[in-house]
Order: C-alpha cells, then structure tokens, then sequence
C-alpha cells in the first residue's frame, strides 16, 4: 500500500508480501498526506540469494503526519546470499508529525533489523523505545501467525499473547 497524497486511513488489513527475488519490497509505504494505520498486518517473507536490496513491513520516506497504532509488522525475509536489510520498521526521518504505539514489531533470518529512525539501525524494542520516544506500549514478540504466508485471514491470526 502507498500513501502519497491526502488524507487516508488504513485499517484491518492483511498484507502478505515477499518471493526469493533480490527486491526492495515495502508493506506499507508513506511519503506525503495524513495517514492513519490501525490494526493492519504486514508479513514479508523470501529469502533473496543476491543483491543488496532491503525490504521493510512499514516505510516512512518523509516527515508528514502519520498514526500508527495497534499493528503488527513482521518481516521474515532472510538473506541467502543477498546482503539486504529487512526491517520491521523504517522511519527516514526524525518524528515529526509522528505518532506510534501498542505496535509489535518483529524480524526473523539473516538480515533482519528490528528499525530504522532518523539515520540509525536499531536492534531492540528497548533501543527503538529509546530513539522514537514513544511505542511505549509496543512489544518485539514473534506473534505466532496461524499460518503465516497463507492466502485466507485465518492464515493470520496472533497468538493470544499479541496485545498490539
């Protein structure tokens, strides 16, 4: 999903995403307008074997107004030989305008990066926390999908323990 223009609101959304391709591949994507997301689920899978491309389950390119609460965001790319980054969160610039929380952020595989903000790539919850000033209330737990990379919503259900 791109939101580049005008106000939207993205919401209850499953978002499956990924093949073995070196690719860059975005989930959600921002870079202008007033953007809402609530109660969406990115998951990204593959495992590239070339390339340097990355991928991240939500991209901010620009510091317009987004809040982004109660998402999981999961990116399971893994490389194999590529040397990408695979983020569950991108956030280009610093956080104006910016709202985040109640999130759960995840990676998994060779590559895998729990963010980046405003020039720095950070590893942990607790670093992200740090750097955002907010998500508070967010978590880095692996959310146990049904059966994650599946074609019905049921394929996407969190374990219990989810609490975004």
């Amino acid at each position: 999903i791109d939101l580049i223009s005008g106000t939207n609101t993205t919401h209850n959304n499953i978002l499956s995403l990924g093949n073995n391709n070196p690719s860059t591949i975005y989930g959600i994507s921002t870079s202008g307008g007033i953007n809402n997301m609530y109660f969406n689920t990115v998951y990204l899978l593959g495992t590239p074997t070339s390339g340097t491309l990355n991928s991240s389950a939500i991209y901010s390119s620009a510091a317009n107004t987004r809040d982004i609460r109660n998402n999981i965001f999961f990116n399971a790319r893994s490389n194999s030989g590529a040397t990408g980054n695979h983020f569950a969160a991108y956030f280009a610039d610093a956080a104006t305008g910016l709202t985040l929380d109640y999130n759960d952020y995840f990676v998994t595989g060779t590559g895998g990066l729990l963010g980046f903000f405003n020039n720095s790539s950070i590893n942990s919850i607790s670093d992200w926390k740090t750097a955002t000033s907010m998500d508070v209330r967010s978590q880095s737990i692996n959310p146990l999908l049904s059966n994650a990379g599946g074609t019905s919503a049921s394929d996407y259900f969190p374990s219990p323990e989810i609490n975004p």
